[in-house]
């Protein structure tokens, strides 16, 4: 195992250590903090100790130059990869990456929290994204390693895959006799233990994976009959996630869903046979989709070019960004569109006379507070943001005490560089959005952190 760097030393004079992330066999994780820049970091970084080591060296080497390949919000970021000298002791490689922040599905299991519902369907979206990304890719590219430790949730839901330190391109076979098989024992499909892999190798682990995460139970602990992992027929699941775990888990690898593309028609297929039909958004930057959708649900707004006023056509989606003092959400949430309410209603400005009545003007003070914040943090993309189209992934709750907020979690495409973020959508929102529904969404393009979805 490669030897500890200490907590607060410096690699290259730019990167302090924070603490470790992990560690394996040859290599071990820290977070850091890049001095240059301000931000955290992680860093893996590998001593070649002993000659045993070069062939983790090779796939130190591989997951270096495929993580400089890709672009992904659903990926680690690649930053740089270096070698350090010191004198007559061995060379020390460092991979920088982007660090995560969120709790993996493991720290999750290990403290006994399970996702809702809709977190689920957000996180198997998210990451059949991802897996698309890669496999669709020439030559396509196999994670190998998917399981619960290597999938970090975002604070807002969005699911990250991490550790492409097994990552293979095309089906291989193993480089030599005896060699070490990568992946991780109850989540690997059989054929992997033979060296090959493919897109739905892929496909197994996450399907073992979900089985892990839905019953807090490893997938080697169920019951293994006629060759394959038995899964329940009663998950505390939607049926279609049961269906797609079930299939993934196939030991044929013909009878599982081909390609990530076929894994998710089988996750949105109850959606599709819903009132709510699934409409697949163009990528024209000329075309204007307003799709209307049955009862309640919001309309596709296409914005247009900046810049906008305030006032003009888009007037409403303003006042949905940028609440009126006396309509606005304390919450600080994205309404969901609602029945002809007025912004300025008597109504409102009777209640904001008496809060200002009853607190001596401190009520006010809050209020103006939180309008600003909202103007400051809005008015600009409304006015000046670049629009396109994107496709909600999914819903999520969390709260406490009655108070309940909802995140509808979305994904969009600039420049064949696929972006994710989330909006709070107040504590009705979730009805209004189903996986697979079309959005529009404005976005800095100097920073992708600063996004919000539009809708009617």
């Amino acid at each position: 195992m490669a030897s500890e760097i200490m907590k607060g030393s410096s690699i290259q004079g730019r990167y302090k250590v924070v603490q470790v992330l992990g560690k394996g066999a040859f290599a071990t994780t820290y977070l850091c903090e890049d001095t240059a820049v301000g931000a955290h970091v992680a860093i893996k970084a590998m001593r070649l100790t002993e000659l045993d080591a070069w062939k983790s060296f090779e796939l130190f080497e591989r997951e270096a130059q495929v993580l400089e390949s890709l672009t992904h919000h659903g990926i680690p970021r690649f930053h740089d990869v270096f070698r350090e000298e010191a004198g007559d002791a061995p060379s020390t490689f460092y991979l920088v990456q982007e660090h995560i922040e969120g709790s993996s599905l493991q720290q999750l299991l290990d403290s006994g929290a399970r996702l809702s519902p809709p977190e689920l369907t957000q996180l198997v979206l998210g990451i059949l994204d991802v897996l698309d990304h890669l496999h669709t890719r020439s030559p396509p590219l196999y994670h190998r390693d998917i399981k619960p430790s290597n999938i970090i949730i975002r604070p807002m839901g969005a699911p990250v895959l991490i550790d492409f330190g097994s990552v293979c391109d095309g089906w291989r076979e193993k480089d030599e006799q005896g060699s070490t098989v990568a992946g991780t024992h109850g989540y690997m499909p059989p054929e992997q233990y033979m060296g090959k892999v493919g897109a739905t190798s892929d496909l197994y682990a996450l399907g073992a994976t979900l089985l892990h995460v839905i019953t807090g139970k490893h997938p080697s602990s169920f019951p293994f009959e006629d060759g394959r992992i038995q899964v329940p027929d009663d998950l505390p699941c939607a049926p279609e996630l049961t269906r797609l775990i079930d299939s993934s888990l196939e030991t044929s690898t013909s009878k599982r869903p081909q390609s990530a593309a076929s894994a998710r028609a089988l996750v949105l297929e109850s959606s599709t046979n819903s009132t709510t039909a699934l409409v697949t958004t163009t990528r024209s930057s000329s075309a204007t989709a307003l799709v209307h959708h049955a009862g309640d649900h919001p309309d596709f707004v296409d914005m247009g070019q900046p810049p906008r006023a305030p006032d003009g056509e888009h007037a409403d989606v303003y006042r949905m960004l940028v609440p009126q003092l006396f309509s606005m959400n304390l919450s600080h949430n994205l309404e969901a569109p609602s029945s002809g309410a007025n912004d300025t209603s008597t109504g409102g400005v009777l209640l904001g006379l008496m809060l200002i009545a009853c607190t001596g003007g401190l009520w006010l003070l809050i209020a103006v507070g939180m309008r600003a914040h909202r103007k400051s943090k809005y008015h600009d993309l409304f006015v000046h943001g670049l629009f396109t189209h994107g496709e909600v992934l999914g819903t999520g709750s969390a709260g406490t005490n009655g108070n309940v907020a909802t995140n509808v979690v979305y994904r969009y495409e600039v420049d064949g560089v696929v972006h994710r973020a989330g909006a709070p959508i107040g504590s009705q929102g979730g009805k209004f959005f189903v996986a697979g529904d079309p959005v529009g969404v404005l976005y800095s393009p100097d920073d992708h952190a600063r996004a919000v979805i539009v809708f009617r």
